[in-house]
Protein backbone atom coordinates (compact mmCIF):
# COMPACT_ATOMS: atom_id res chain seq x y z
CA UNK A 1 0.00 0.00 0.00
CA UNK A 2 1.02 3.56 -0.61
CA UNK A 3 0.08 5.62 2.42
CA UNK A 4 0.49 9.32 3.04
CA UNK A 5 2.37 10.42 6.17
CA UNK A 6 -0.77 11.60 7.99
CA UNK A 7 -3.25 9.18 9.52
CA UNK A 8 -6.25 11.21 8.39
CA UNK A 9 -5.60 10.62 4.70
CA UNK A 10 -6.51 7.44 2.81
CA UNK A 11 -4.18 4.73 1.60
CA UNK A 12 -4.20 3.45 -1.97
CA UNK A 13 -3.87 -0.31 -2.40
CA UNK A 14 -2.48 -1.95 -5.53
CA UNK A 15 -4.29 -5.08 -6.63
CA UNK A 16 -2.02 -6.86 -9.09
CA UNK A 17 -1.69 -10.09 -11.04
CA UNK A 18 -5.18 -11.37 -10.32
CA UNK A 19 -6.36 -14.32 -12.37
CA UNK A 20 -9.74 -15.73 -13.28
CA UNK A 21 -9.29 -19.02 -15.14
CA UNK A 22 -11.63 -21.67 -16.57
CA UNK A 23 -14.89 -19.94 -15.66
CA UNK A 24 -18.25 -20.68 -17.25
CA UNK A 25 -21.04 -18.17 -16.62
CA UNK A 26 -24.61 -19.37 -17.07
CA UNK A 27 -26.52 -16.42 -15.56
CA UNK A 28 -25.42 -13.06 -14.12
CA UNK A 29 -26.29 -9.38 -13.94
CA UNK A 30 -22.72 -8.21 -14.80
CA UNK A 31 -20.33 -10.44 -16.68
CA UNK A 32 -17.12 -8.73 -15.50
CA UNK A 33 -17.12 -5.84 -13.07
CA UNK A 34 -13.91 -3.92 -12.28
CA UNK A 35 -15.23 -0.53 -11.21
CA UNK A 36 -13.10 1.82 -9.18
CA UNK A 37 -15.46 4.76 -9.67
CA UNK A 38 -18.38 3.23 -7.79
CA UNK A 39 -18.07 1.16 -4.59
CA UNK A 40 -20.25 -1.90 -4.20
CA UNK A 41 -23.50 -1.44 -2.28
CA UNK A 42 -22.44 -3.91 0.43
CA UNK A 43 -19.64 -1.76 1.87
CA UNK A 44 -19.02 1.87 2.71
CA UNK A 45 -15.27 2.06 2.05
CA UNK A 46 -14.17 4.11 -0.93
CA UNK A 47 -12.68 2.39 -3.96
CA UNK A 48 -9.16 3.73 -3.88
CA UNK A 49 -7.23 0.74 -5.24
CA UNK A 50 -5.39 0.64 -8.52
CA UNK A 51 -5.70 -2.55 -10.54
CA UNK A 52 -2.67 -3.83 -12.42
CA UNK A 53 -2.54 -6.88 -14.69
CA UNK A 54 -5.88 -8.69 -14.37
CA UNK A 55 -6.03 -11.91 -16.39
CA UNK A 56 -9.23 -13.55 -17.68
CA UNK A 57 -8.39 -16.92 -19.29
CA UNK A 58 -10.83 -19.46 -20.72
CA UNK A 59 -13.93 -17.49 -19.77
CA UNK A 60 -17.18 -18.48 -21.48
CA UNK A 61 -20.56 -16.90 -20.92
CA UNK A 62 -23.96 -18.19 -21.99
CA UNK A 63 -25.39 -14.66 -21.60
CA UNK A 64 -24.44 -11.35 -23.16
CA UNK A 65 -24.10 -9.03 -20.15
CA UNK A 66 -21.98 -5.95 -19.56
CA UNK A 67 -18.22 -6.06 -19.10
CA UNK A 68 -17.55 -3.01 -16.93
CA UNK A 69 -13.98 -1.70 -16.66
CA UNK A 70 -13.91 1.70 -14.97
CA UNK A 71 -11.07 3.49 -13.23
CA UNK A 72 -11.80 6.33 -10.83
CA UNK A 73 -9.33 8.96 -12.07
CA UNK A 74 -5.83 9.30 -13.54
CA UNK A 75 -4.28 8.06 -10.28
CA UNK A 76 -6.81 5.41 -9.21
CA UNK A 77 -7.02 3.53 -12.47
CA UNK A 78 -6.86 0.15 -14.17
CA UNK A 79 -3.92 -0.88 -16.32
CA UNK A 80 -3.55 -4.26 -17.98
CA UNK A 81 -6.71 -6.30 -18.47
CA UNK A 82 -5.89 -9.40 -20.50
CA UNK A 83 -8.46 -11.70 -22.10
CA UNK A 84 -7.45 -15.09 -23.53
CA UNK A 85 -10.10 -17.41 -24.97
CA UNK A 86 -12.99 -15.18 -23.92
CA UNK A 87 -16.32 -16.18 -25.49
CA UNK A 88 -19.87 -14.89 -25.17
CA UNK A 89 -22.70 -17.12 -26.42
CA UNK A 90 -20.11 -19.25 -28.22
CA UNK A 91 -18.55 -16.32 -30.10
CA UNK A 92 -14.91 -15.37 -29.50
CA UNK A 93 -14.45 -11.83 -28.20
CA UNK A 94 -11.39 -10.31 -29.87
CA UNK A 95 -11.49 -6.57 -29.14
CA UNK A 96 -12.91 -3.97 -26.78
CA UNK A 97 -15.38 -2.95 -29.48
CA UNK A 98 -16.43 -6.50 -30.37
CA UNK A 99 -20.25 -6.54 -30.71
CA UNK A 100 -20.42 -10.07 -29.26
CA UNK A 101 -19.91 -8.51 -25.80
CA UNK A 102 -21.48 -5.49 -24.12
CA UNK A 103 -18.87 -2.95 -22.93
CA UNK A 104 -18.70 -0.15 -20.37
CA UNK A 105 -15.11 1.18 -20.34
CA UNK A 106 -14.00 4.65 -19.30
CA UNK A 107 -10.85 6.63 -20.10
CA UNK A 108 -9.06 5.54 -16.90
CA UNK A 109 -8.52 2.01 -18.22
CA UNK A 110 -5.50 1.17 -20.39
CA UNK A 111 -3.68 -1.77 -21.94
CA UNK A 112 -6.61 -4.08 -22.69
CA UNK A 113 -5.45 -7.09 -24.70
CA UNK A 114 -7.15 -10.03 -26.40
CA UNK A 115 -5.72 -13.35 -27.52
CA UNK A 116 -6.87 -16.77 -28.55
CA UNK A 117 -4.84 -19.81 -27.66
CA UNK A 118 -5.15 -23.38 -28.83
CA UNK A 119 -7.67 -25.26 -26.71
CA UNK A 120 -6.58 -28.76 -27.75
CA UNK A 121 -3.59 -30.63 -26.43
CA UNK A 122 -0.48 -30.53 -28.61
CA UNK A 123 0.19 -33.73 -30.55
CA UNK A 124 2.08 -36.44 -28.71
CA UNK A 125 5.59 -36.89 -30.10
CA UNK A 126 6.27 -40.25 -31.66
CA UNK A 127 9.56 -42.09 -31.76
CA UNK A 128 10.96 -43.56 -34.91
CA UNK A 129 12.09 -47.18 -34.51
CA UNK A 130 15.72 -47.83 -35.36
CA UNK A 131 17.13 -50.95 -36.97
CA UNK A 132 19.93 -51.22 -34.43
CA UNK A 133 19.40 -52.61 -30.94
CA UNK A 134 19.98 -50.16 -28.10
CA UNK A 135 23.55 -49.96 -26.83
CA UNK A 136 24.29 -51.76 -23.57
CA UNK A 137 25.75 -49.71 -20.77
CA UNK A 138 29.38 -50.40 -19.91
CA UNK A 139 29.86 -52.53 -16.78
CA UNK A 140 30.68 -50.64 -13.61
CA UNK A 141 34.30 -50.97 -12.44
CA UNK A 142 34.69 -53.47 -9.63
CA UNK A 143 36.05 -52.42 -6.30
CA UNK A 144 39.41 -53.90 -5.27
CA UNK A 145 40.94 -54.16 -1.84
Amino acid sequence: MRCPPTRSASCTAVVSNTRWENVRVEQTDNLIDLQEDSPPSWRTAKNIATIREAYFTNISSDVKKVVSLRGRNATINISGVHFTNFTVQGNPVTSRTDPDASWNINSYVSNITFATAPTSEPPTPTTTPTSEPPARPAPAPSATR
